[in-house]
């Protein structure tokens, strides 16, 4: 074979009890011949090829197939470009409430157990052959063990899959008796919805919550990350559908006609307008890339739960927390204790504002099936923790607000600050000790350790986890 082609030889053993059938199958570039087999039965191997159709063109392709009656699937991908390392990949996606005692065994194919060479070139081995030849042939094997431990939260490698159909989401009435639904059966990992104020902090931030999912959210983590530029005020874009043909090239409405007219009613309201009280923070205020951000977040978030209706597969899983990064304290923004505000090249100028009470709760009214998904919220900002029994005027308790109906109906756990929050790699350490405390589950005991190991000083200028209990939110103060 030419130097310039690339193919995929791939084999899967199944060593499982199940037979597997054939549920999709994607090429994204190149052609199959043969192309994966409908059925494979118990017990049996079989062979599909994929080469390249095109010049300088690599392969890639992604199948999937159902495990017999126990509804599972199994998913198996493999990629060799032109130019880049290679990639081959399985994954098995556990059904929901199986009730199977078997436990899948897990299988990387980059790294086959008990190999070490191509049987037709000695001095390569396997894994240097998979990431770095044009030519390939890869093994995917399939197969379960008995497990018989009582515990089913206990992670057993396999990625959960959405509710069957037959499950039923928990409704929860919104104001005005609109109804929005949250499956409590979806579990594993969560999508994460990232907006700070802050220029020069919030691109921090933001790289070290990709750091802890992986870059690319190769744990099914997908962030949602909203990050100014000095200039981004002036070039904040509604992505909602028009009356105008879209652009060429441009990326598809997420807002529908209904909901960008309510995002731009809010925009014109003259209310949310803060001035703040303190000179040094005087200048242009804008709050329209923030309303926005959120707002286009909120609206994927909605558009993932309507494929959930059809039963179809999201493109991520729906919104389950939330990140919110900037200066707050009330005494310099007229004594409204609910503004967030950020500045850009490392000031604190109240460039960017966002109101916590009025702009959030209008996009928690306009989105409400995306507002109760959400079940972990942090904020990254000075005085938003603190407990009520230490509340005053300057420093107001704003966390209690977070279990009303009209924000977040599901809201978990509340991370704050009970007075100033770090700034800089600190911030950002925080931040990354928050994402990994919250991402399998909204177990407030888990996050009150990860409060405890961001603790570096005295209580009361610490991190503080707010967990619900019924209709109220309750200051958990951080181990001593």
């Amino acid at each position: 074979m030419s130097i310039l082609e690339r193919s995929v030889r791939a084999t899967l053993e199944n060593l499982s009890d199940h037979d597997l059938v054939l549920d999709e199958v994607q090429v994204e570039r190149g052609t199959l011949a043969p192309a994966p087999p409908a059925r494979l039965a118990a017990g049996k191997a079989a062979t599909w090829f994929t080469a390249h159709d095109g010049f300088m063109q690599g392969v890639a392709g992604e199948v999937t197939y159902r495990v017999g009656d126990t509804g599972g699937k199994l998913v198996l991908g493999w990629n060799n470009p032109f130019i880049g390392d290679n990639e081959f990949t399985q994954r098995y996606v556990r059904a929901i409430g199986s009730g199977t005692s078997e436990r899948y065994v897990p299988f990387d194919p980059m790294h086959p157990q008990g190999a070490t060479s191509r049987p037709y070139d000695a001095r390569t081995t396997v894994e240097e052959a998979l990431r770095d030849d044009e030519e390939l042939e890869v093994t995917y094997r399939f197969a379960f063990e008995d497990d018989e431990r009582d515990d089913d939260n206990e992670d057993d490698d396999a990625t959960p899959a959405l509710p069957a159909a037959t499950t039923e989401p928990r409704t929860v009435t919104a104001p005005g008796g609109r109804r929005t639904a949250v499956r409590d059966s979806l579990v594993g990992p969560r999508q994460l919805i990232y907006l700070g104020l802050n220029h020069w902090q919030a691109s921090t931030e933001l790289q070290s919550i990709l750091s802890a999912v992986g870059q690319t959210g190769s744990d099914g983590i997908a962030v949602r990350g909203s990050t100014p530029s000095p200039d981004s005020d002036s070039s904040w874009t509604l992505r909602a559908s028009t009356k105008e043909a879209p652009k060429p090239g441009s990326p598809p409405p997420v807002l529908t006609r209904q909901e960008a007219e309510a995002v731009r009613r809010l925009l014109g309201k003259k209310d949310d307008i803060v001035t703040p009280s303190n000179p040094l923070l005087a200048g242009p205020c804008q709050r329209e890339w923030s309303i926005v951000s959120l707002a286009n977040a909120f609206a994927a978030g909605t558009r993932e739960l309507e494929r959930l209706d059809k039963r179809e597969t999201p493109t991520h899983q729906p919104v389950r927390r939330l990140v919110i990064s900037g200066h707050h304290y009330a005494p310099w923004t007229s004594g409204r204790p609910d503004v967030i505000w950020g500045g850009s090249h490392g000031g604190e100028s109240f460039a960017r504002v966002f109101t916590l009470f009025a702009s959030l709760g209008e996009l928690c009214a306009i989105f409400p099936r995306a507002a109760a998904q959400v079940e972990d919220l942090m904020f990254s900002a000075c005085f938003t923790g603190v407990p009520e029994e230490h509340a005053n005027a300057k420093c107001p308790a704003i966390a209690p607000h977070f279990c009303k109906p009209e924000l977040f109906p599901n809201l978990k756990s509340l991370w704050g600050y009970f007075q100033v929050s770090p700034s800089g790699d600190t911030a950002c350490r925080h931040v990354g000790l928050w994402e990994k405390a919250t991402r399998d589950r909204s177990d407030t005991a888990v996050i009150d350790a990860a409060v405890t190991a961001a603790n570096k000083c005295k209580w009361e200028r610490s991190a503080i986890v707010w967990k619900r209990q019924g209709d109220t939110m309750t200051a958990i103060p951080p181990k001593k």
